[in-house]
């Protein structure tokens, strides 16, 4: 990913956060959101929405900050 994305950062968005820290251990900056609860994730799917690509799970919550994002919108982004 480095090499097609050379400033690549990684903004990590779970309800799982401890997991996450244990298991993504990427030689990259990353960021894990923090912060909102279950009455506060429509927050977590606009700061989703404002990234370029998306890593995504099985779950309707990442497509929908995955597609509204404005790569999706204008059709897949560079």
């Amino acid at each position: 990913m480095r090499e097609n994305f050379p400033d690549l950062k990684l903004f990590i968005f779970s309800n799982d956060l401890p997991w996450c820290r244990k298991v993504f251990n990427y030689d990259v900056p990353m960021e894990f959101i923090e912060g909102n609860d279950d009455d506060h994730g429509y927050e977590d799917m606009v700061l989703m929405s404002l990234c370029k690509h998306h890593i995504i799970t099985n779950s309707t919550f990442s497509w929908w900050g995955a597609w509204l994002s404005e790569g999706m919108l204008l059709g897949g982004g560079d």
